[in-house]
């Protein structure tokens, strides 16, 4: 009986060792979410970039979800992969086959992808008078076919800012231009902290998602 544990605690400590020298993954990819070369920001985890490795048949998805900013970042091992942003995630036009990027990853890679917001939002100014904030910013439609739904300023008091939380929620439920659009939130329920984080988000009619500005500290 003592050989049999003996055999079975030698073969024990052989698999530990064999798994303990599996490289792991230790090669960076990251990149940013882009429109015409201009850096898009997002909801948290609401685009999800999709990698497959070759080897595998592209039939192994490793999901990469982004930040609010749109940068995203994963380890991998080497390899050759191909990338392409997942269909149906908010307010952005579906990626086709021919978007589809194919790259090799033997290094260290920043990779950058190109997507089509439904509405791209520019850097808006926040200006504070007393107990209200006030936003102007421009936007641009980009998908033509799509129509402006309500638009919010949201405000916080982190930097996770989206329509899900936020402390203070102000709408235009009809907008009539895309320039100088201009809304105000009364934070007097912030003022004490003595700052607060706020982000324009313009919605589409018929979708339950937003596109996003990307979230400013604003000091109260």
């Amino acid at each position: 009986m003592r050989y049999i544990l003996i055999i079975v605690v030698a073969l024990i400590g052989f698999t530990a060792c064999e798994e303990d020298n599996y490289k792991a993954p230790d090669v960076q990819l990251e990149g940013d979410l882009l429109y015409n070369g201009k850096k898009v920001a997002t909801k948290r985890a609401q685009m999800r970039v999709e990698l497959y490795e070759k080897g595998w048949d592209f039939e192994k998805e490793i999901p990469v979800l982004s930040n609010q900013d749109g940068h995203f970042s994963t380890i991998l091992f080497k390899g050759d992969y191909k990338l392409f942003v997942k269909k149906d995630r908010g307010s952005f036009q579906n990626f086709t086959d021919t978007d589809t990027i194919h790259f090799k990853l033997d290094g260290y890679k920043k990779l950058d992808v190109e997507v089509k917001p439904f509405f791209y939002i520019e850097e808006p100014s926040f200006t504070v008078n007393g107990d209200m904030l006030q936003a102007t910013f421009n936007f641009e439609k980009v998908v033509a076919e799509k129509e402006v739904g309500a638009v919010k300023l949201l405000v916080g008091k982190t930097t996770l800012v989206d329509e899900q939380y936020k402390v203070v929620e102000e709408t235009l439920s009809e907008v009539t231009s895309m320039n100088n659009v201009v809304i105000s939130a009364d934070i007097s329920s912030l003022k004490s902290k003595g700052y607060c984080y706020a982000r324009i988000a313009v919605g589409t009619k018929g979708v339950n998602t937003y596109n996003y500005s990307f979230v400013k500290k604003i000091e109260l």
